[in-house]
């Protein structure tokens, strides 16, 4: 494979990377504000009932808490809103590959977040074809990427 090509396929996969990266970390924000959510319920009262209180909260413990809370609510609420964007715009992509199995390869892995190993066996390849199959899809998305993207990836 020529040099062009492959940096093509390069720049495609770190596109769709990036567009599934967003995903997750959406998902690692959503987390991270339950778990905040936790933190801060549990501000709301201490119970000293028990004979033993190890710690007790700061009187900016519970303002800490939400204040963290909203940041992270808000950063979710940023990263959604760009990865919204940007996976609309991926799934246009995929969608104007005119080869159907590159198009589903494409689409199963970096937006559905299946593995190749999967892929290959749902599409009906070997691993190695698999592969073969991914360098080539990536190829012919680079041509369907928004040219916005292929601009920021170089």
């Amino acid at each position: 494979m020529d040099e062009l090509k492959r940096w093509r396929a390069e720049q495609a996969a770190r596109y769709l990377e990036d567009v599934r990266g967003k995903a997750l970390r959406v998902k690692s924000l959503t987390l991270a504000i339950a778990e905040q959510r936790g933190i801060a319920e549990g501000l709301r009262g201490m119970d000293y009932s028990r004979d033993i209180v190890k710690t007790s909260p700061t009187d900016a413990a519970l303002p800490n808490a939400v204040h963290r809370l909203q940041e992270l609510i808000a950063e979710k609420e940023a990263v959604r809103a760009d990865y919204a964007a940007d996976i609309a715009c991926a799934y246009r992509a995929i969608d104007s590959i005119e080869k159907a199995e590159h198009a589903a390869a494409l689409e199963m892995h970096y937006l559905g977040g299946e593995s190749w190993s999967k892929c290959a066996v749902e599409l009906g390849y070997t691993k190695s074809g698999m592969m073969d199959l991914r360098q080539r899809a990536l190829i012919d998305f680079y041509d369907c990427m928004p040219r916005t993207k292929i601009d920021a990836f170089k």
